[in-house]
C-alpha cells in the first residue's frame, strides 16, 4: 500500500523532528526554534543536499546531462534562475484557487497582488487592451488535472 509505505520512510523524519516524543509528526511549539536547533534537529531550513543527499546527487546528474547534451524537443527549455526561484519561493505552501478578489479561501491578498501583476505585465507584452482582452496567468489553467 503507497500511503504505508510512504509513512514508513517518514517515519524516521517524523521521530527525528518530534525527538521520538509524542504522536508522529507533532512538533512541540517553538522546538523548531529552540531544541532542536541546537540538537541538530530538523528545522525545516536545510537544503536538499542535507536533508537527502541520495536525490541532491541525482538532480545534479540531472543537470550535468542536460547542460552538456542538446535536447530538440519543444517542451522541454531551459528555466531561468530567477523563474527557478520563485517556483521554489514560499508561494509553493499557498493554496489560492479561484481569481483575484474572489478566492475560496483566506490569506490570499499577497498572491492576489502577484496574479493581478502577472495579468499586467502579459498584456503589456502581447500589447493587447485590457478593456478587449482577459489573461489568465495560473500556473495549470487549461491543463488536465
Amino acid at each position: 500500500m503507497l500511503s504505508l509505505s510512504f509513512r514508513q520512510t517518514l517515519r524516521p523524519f517524523f521521530l527525528r523532528a518530534s525527538g521520538g516524543l509524542g504522536r508522529e509528526g507533532q512538533v512541540p511549539a517553538g522546538s523548531c526554534r529552540r531544541g532542536l536547533v541546537n540538537a541538530g534537529g530538523w528545522t525545516g531550513q536545510e537544503t536538499l543536499a542535507q536533508d537527502d543527499p541520495e536525490m541532491w546527487s541525482l538532480l545534479q546528474q540531472e543537470k550535468n546531462r542536460q547542460c552538456r547534451g542538446l535536447e530538440l524537443i519543444a517542451s522541454e527549455n531551459f528555466c531561468s534562475r530567477a523563474a527557478l526561484e520563485a517556483q521554489g519561493s514560499c508561494l509553493n505552501n499557498k493554496y489560492s484557487e479561484g481569481y483575484p478578489g474572489q478566492r475560496y479561501y483566506g490569506g490570499a491578498e499577497i498572491v492576489d497582488q502577484i496574479e493581478l501583476l502577472c495579468q499586467k505585465r502579459a498584456l503589456t507584452a502581447f500589447g493587447l487592451d485590457p478593456n478587449l482582452w482577459g489573461i489568465n496567468v495560473q500556473p495549470y489553467s487549461g491543463s488536465p488535472r
